[in-house]
């Protein structure tokens, strides 16, 4: 499992207060409100190579947006500079996920297998998609789109380092 977990993106600035839209990385914003710092880091930037600790003052929503006041960020000016970081947690910060709910950045990596145990190929990633998410496996030098929904994602086991998918005709193809 991962040490530290991407929760969003900054879009934009929010109004005249020093305020940023953020993106969630998350499938329920509602986890910000129990964030109480961040690292936010460039894209492409290694998490352990820089970045900029910043203290969550204030979260509230708007649409589909998380809207954040970071300590010291108190202008426009200030919150531009933020636009186009990600923003992670540590692990033992983040709020748990929920019963029977997993961090996507913990399915990457596991070994995607069928009802009988074959291996399939490897989790690669994991798109969002309307609808559901798509987990991305790789399988024979190709990518595979298999639809997080019960109907396929038939177990996850991280002791085993597995993730059970039934499949069906044209599924892998």
């Amino acid at each position: 499992m991962t040490e530290n977990l991407r929760v969003g993106a900054v879009t934009s600035v929010h109004g005249l207060k020093g305020e940023v839209k953020v993106f969630p990385f998350t499938d329920s914003a509602d986890c910000f409100k129990k964030i109480k710092q961040v690292k936010a880091v460039r894209p492409g930037v290694r998490l352990q190579e820089g970045g900029r600790d910043l203290k969550v003052e204030s979260v509230r929503f708007f649409k589909n947006m998380v809207i954040v006041h970071f300590e010291g960020t108190d202008s426009p000016e200030e919150a531009r500079k933020l636009i186009g970081f990600e923003l992670w947690v540590k692990r033992l910060e983040a709020p748990d996920p929920g019963e029977n709910r997993v961090y996507t950045a913990d399915l990457v990596g596991l070994k995607a297998v069928d009802e009988n145990g074959t291996e399939i190929g490897t989790v690669r990633d994991i798109m969002e998609a309307v609808g559901n998410d798509l987990y991305v496996v790789e399988r024979e030098g190709k990518e595979v789109l298999i639809p997080n929904v019960p109907v396929f994602i038939r177990n996850i086991n991280f002791d085993a380092g597995t993730v059970t998918i039934h499949v069906i005709p044209g599924l892998l193809n």
